[in-house]
């Protein structure tokens, strides 16, 4: 095989990855900021163990969770979990 044949392959494989990455990026970006938010939430419900804060919490799991792939009653089950 060509050496040009295996650099084109390579600055196309690069070019790809370079034009898809925003996408995936963006998605990463989301994840991080929900996970973010559900370890704040969870540390504010173990120093005050309150409904508010519960709630709070709920709310956020699920939202990470879900955005994380589970659902149904593995998100359940997940949910019940930290509670626990």
């Amino acid at each position: 095989m060509k050496i040009q044949y295996i650099v084109a392959g390579m600055v196309i494989t690069l070019a790809i990855l370079f034009l898809l990455s925003p996408r995936f990026r963006r998605n990463e970006k989301e994840l991080t900021l929900l996970e973010a938010s559900f370890f704040e939430r969870l540390k504010l419900y173990q120093s005050e163990n309150n409904e508010e804060n519960k709630n709070a919490l709920e709310i956020a799991a699920r939202e990470y969770f879900s955005k994380t792939g589970l659902k149904g009653q593995k998100l359940e089950d997940k949910i019940n979990e930290v509670f626990n």
